[in-house]
């Protein structure tokens, strides 16, 4: 999304830096540098609709080249611009230039800073361009600019490295946390089973003892029964023991 969003920027800038030099620049120039700009964003935002088709194919490779190659060359154009639109400016719209530069430069960490190889090569190309024409031109405001340039790329370097490295942080706890949350589901289906087969034994345990009641209730009606017929009848019944004792009459 915010690639997306980084490109869209682009398509509103381009046009809009168009409309500010048009009576500045000589028409090819400008026409030439920012078309290239425009089909460069254009094809970007055509790979981002092919990112999830190459994630699906497991392609991280070629996916990281194609991001680097057109991240790299929409640099370039904006870099080219820059210097090439520089000499037909006085020097207020060179520090329109140079602010758009570094804006842009600014824009690119939150958008290319995943891939740090990509956000540095942004840098070098959209930053040292203009940064090498203004130290050419020598008078003090010059070099100032030029120097705030290269200052500002050096930090932008150092807070896209810790963005980088947060990023990859984040992501390995992402990784730790769905690992961890993995576990626990394991866990708890585990104990879920466990916990059936512990329902499960205590059925058959009550099952159990209630068959061993019927089974006792059975047995004392059948005594109760013999026992009846046995004091209702005239003949006399008794038990004895192996040794011949009597032990029941």
């Amino acid at each position: 999304s915010e690639s997306r969003a980084g490109l869209c920027s682009n398509l509103v800038i381009a046009p809009l830096l168009v409309f500010i030099l048009w009576r500045i620049v000589t028409h090819p120039l400008i026409q030439l540098l920012m078309g290239a700009i425009i089909v460069l964003t254009f094809a970007r935002l055509g790979l981002l609709l092919l990112q999830p088709y190459l994630s699906s194919r497991g392609d991280q490779k070629g996916m990281k080249l194609l991001s680097l190659c057109g991240t790299t060359s929409n640099a370039l154009a904006w870099g080219l611009a820059g210097y090439g639109f520089a000499p037909y400016c006085s020097i207020e719209y060179q520090i329109v230039l140079a602010f758009l530069l570094a804006g842009m430069a600014v824009g690119a960490i939150p958008t290319l800073a995943a891939l740090f190889e990509a956000y540095l090569l942004n840098l070098v190309v959209l930053l040292l361009p203009a940064a090498l024409w203004f130290y050419v031109q020598w008078t003090h405001i010059h070099v100032a600019m030029g120097s705030m340039m290269l200052v500002l790329g050096v930090a932008l370097v150092a807070i896209g490295h810790n963005y980088h490295r947060n990023l990859h942080s984040a992501k390995s706890l992402a990784r730790v946390n769905t690992e961890l949350s993995d576990g626990l589901q394991d866990v708890n289906t585990q104990l879920e089973q466990t916990n059936q087969e512990l329902q499960a034994e205590i059925r058959e345990r009550k099952q159990a003892e209630q068959q061993l009641i019927d089974h006792s209730r059975r047995l004392y009606e059948s005594e109760s029964r013999f026992r009846d017929f046995a004091q209702l009848g005239a003949d006399l019944f008794w038990e004895i023991d192996p040794q011949l004792a009597t032990t029941f009459v």
